[in-house]
């Protein structure tokens, strides 16, 4: 049976690493008679760089992992209140602390992947993020995540950016089958009374400020979406900045070189003339 430190010890080998480390223990798997785990650890996978990123968050930044555990459990608890008829300021406290913590995340895992070199491109970043959103709504991405054993990205979960934290940790109430309910409940069934004249103006209403609430609840998603769009840009032009930065530093050492090979070939021209001389 294979060693589950010894699994973890993999997992947070360096990328270019890896594979030569899972070698060494399906080796040492087999030469102790372990046939079956040897097998099992050859047939870990090779994390992707977005994976291997958030296995190193695991490892490195285990109290923002924590946080962002905490803020989606807020979230749970305070969207299940919010469904009822309460806590929407809590609901919005909540997502504002889980999208902090996924950005503090985010931060942490650009300076991994810049240290190892592996880049900051939005490509990778986005896999990290898309990731820590997945821990949301699937317990076992959850749990990979927080094992910091993922072999590959994970997808952003369904709904994402289209309702925003609703639709990332509960699914959202369908209020079409609630009105169609409260227009059978209208109609009057046999000997039932008919409503009186103020009761169906206070269904209508209740109607109304239904509908008014989905148009506030797309428009917020909207705007969600649109920042989201937005943090994504700014950190595209952050990874560009950083580049021209490393390019204009290398042309600066360049150009010191080739004048300090300008200045030496001057002197050897000048010795060479004054011994001619």
């Amino acid at each position: 049976m294979v060693d589950e430190a010894a699994i973890d010890e993999l997992y947070g080998f360096p990328l270019d690493e890896f594979i030569a480390a899972r070698t060494r223990l399906a080796k040492e798997r087999k030469a102790a008679g372990d046939r079956v785990g040897a097998a099992e650890v050859q047939s870990i996978r090779k994390p992707t760089v977005g994976a291997w990123a958030v296995n190193q968050l695991a490892r490195r930044e285990p109290q923002k992992l924590q946080a962002l555990f905490d803020a989606v459990d807020q979230l749970r608890a305070s969207q299940e209140k919010a469904l009822h008829g309460g806590g929407g300021r809590q609901l919005q406290e909540a997502g504002a602390a889980r999208r902090a913590a996924v950005d503090r995340l985010a931060d942490a895992a650009a300076k991994i992947l810049e240290e190892a070199g592996h880049g900051t491109g939005r490509a990778n970043l986005d896999a990290v993020v898309n990731s820590l959103h997945a821990v949301a709504a699937d317990p076992k991405a959850a749990s990979l995540v927080r094992a910091g054993r993922l072999e590959k990205e994970l997808p952003p979960p369904s709904g994402f950016g289209d309702f925003g934290d609703m639709a990332v940790v509960l699914p959202l109430p369908d209020r079409r089958a609630a009105r169609t309910a409260a227009r059978k409940a209208e109609r009057p069934s046999g000997p039932a009374k008919v409503q009186s004249a103020a009761e169906a103006r206070a269904r209508r209403r209740a109607a109304e400020l239904t509908e008014q609430a989905d148009t506030a609840a797309r428009e917020a998603a909207r705007r969600r979406e649109a920042a989201d769009r937005a943090q994504s840009e700014v950190r595209r032009l952050r990874d560009e900045m950083a580049e021209a930065e490393r390019l204009a530093a290398r042309m600066n050492r360049e150009a010191e070189r080739a004048e300090k090979r300008a200045a030496e070939a001057r002197e050897r021209a000048e010795r060479t003339r004054a011994r001619q001389g």
